[in-house]
């Protein structure tokens, strides 16, 4: 019927003359009887979704009183819904009644939490505001669940707020006037703001260098270095992840950094041993060598994959084999040393590493050997040493020649030559 009268040139925004109706239009009318169907056509007949009646309440304010057809509490949900989408405000309140606004309404006539989680979701009530709500005295039943409900927003409010207030002093407490280099660096070390990627961005954008010293990067200067030690937890270890990708895309070195006592690390090797999974796999991807490790001042070198396997970290080892981390004596003879003296239970943590290894190598399967866990890879789907990693690493290893003390590149052993596939 309101479509037939509207398509005969009916008026959407025609108000009630009836004293006992205070100024309501036709939209507020339908939102009362909870006719969503009727609300619809007229909002698409053109009616205004803001309209006020003499008393200041908007049509949204009187959707959100209790419906006088209490079959038809769905279809209350849905002219809110309706309404907000059309742009109808929920902040608006009536002059002579301030605190009966739409999410009062919904709370304590309507009393239908869906009305409140929808309204909540729509615009940002102040705390002040659904404070207020709070002090209802001994809410029952649905009442009681639209209390629960503002009070679980407002917690989620109030600790978003500190978090962004707490980021926000952190970006001010930067020194305006401070070094570029000092800037990164801080940026760095606190991991726990969640703008670890804006804020390396914004240090490189001011000029800092993205290595560091130059032209000889130590562990002590270089971003890469310092974000790997400030990681402590899971989710510090995602954000380094983050910041890594931004330096490593910036031109940062993933080569050896020159440590204290002239040993020689890199990067990848500092993630490795603290058993950082995002952060290694974050350097692998951005063309990291996987054989890259430390360098002692005895000349000892220590392999990414060796260390891994001491710790028994499967997700580090199986990652660094899938990028061509090879095998070497070093690490035949930790296997060997694993198989003689470690127990073959199944929660050894070195089991399933032993048994990736011989995935990827005819290694001695030795009291550690058996069939493959179910969560061990199969052989078709590891990815084994290709001629393409072969000369990445060649690269790799000329880049990290060109910036190494003349004494440690004499010392260093060109690259071993990978076998041909």
């Amino acid at each position: 019927c309101v479509r037939l009268l509207l398509d005969a040139g009916a008026t959407p925004d025609v108000v009630s003359t009836h004293p006992h109706d205070n100024g309501r239009t036709v939209a507020h009318c339908a939102a009362l009887s909870c006719a969503r169907q009727c609300l619809e056509a007229l909002l698409r007949g053109g009616a205004n979704p803001s309209a006020v009646t003499d008393e200041g309440r908007t049509v949204l304010v009187t959707a959100c009183l209790r419906c006088m057809n209490q079959s038809r509490k769905i279809d209350q949900l849905a002219c809110v819904k309706l309404l907000l989408a059309r742009g109808a405000s929920p902040l608006a309140r009536p002059p002579q009644a301030p605190d009966h606004d739409a999410l009062h309404e919904a709370v304590i006539t309507a009393r239908a939490p869906e009305l409140v989680r929808a309204l909540l979701g729509s615009a940002r009530f102040s705390d002040e505001r659904v404070a207020r709500l709070l002090g209802v005295p001994r809410p029952a039943g649905t009442e009681a669940e639209c209390i629960t409900v503002l009070r679980d927003h407002l917690g989620r409010q109030r600790s978003e707020g500190a978090a962004a207030r707490q980021n926000r002093q952190a970006l001010a407490a930067l020194p305006e006037r401070a070094d570029a280099n000092q800037k990164l660096q801080s940026a760095c070390a606190d991991l726990n703001s969640p703008y670890v990627q804006q804020l390396i961005a914004r240090a490189l954008q001011a000029g800092a260098s993205v290595n560091g010293v130059e032209p000889h990067p130590t562990v002590a200067s270089s971003p890469l270095a310092t974000i790997l030690v400030a990681v402590t937890t899971p989710e510090q270890d995602a954000r380094a992840s983050v910041g890594i990708r931004e330096l490593c895309k910036s031109g940062a070195r993933t080569g050896f950094l020159v440590g204290i006592d002239g040993e020689l690390v890199a990067p990848l090797f500092i993630a490795v041993c603290r058993q950082c999974r995002g952060c290694v796999e974050a350097l692998l991807a951005s063309g990291c060598d996987p054989n890259l490790g430390h360098e002692g001042a005895d000349r000892m070198e220590t392999s990414p994959l060796w260390q891994a396997v001491n710790n028994g970290d499967f997700a580090i080892a199986n990652a660094l084999l899938g990028r061509g981390a090879e095998i070497r004596a070093r690490e035949r003879g930790l296997i060997e040393h694993l198989n003689a003296n470690a127990p073959a239970s199944a929660a050894n943590p070195h089991r399933r590493v032993l048994q990736l290894l011989r995935v990827y190598d005819n290694v001695d399967e030795g009291p550690l050997g058996g069939p493959l866990d179910e969560a061990a890879p199969s052989p078709g789907r590891v990815q084994p040493h290709c001629g393409a990693g072969a000369k990445e690493r060649e690269a790799n290893a000329r880049r990290v020649d060109e910036y190494l003390l003349p004494e440690q590149r004499q010392r260093r052993q060109p690259p071993r030559r990978p076998d041909k596939v």
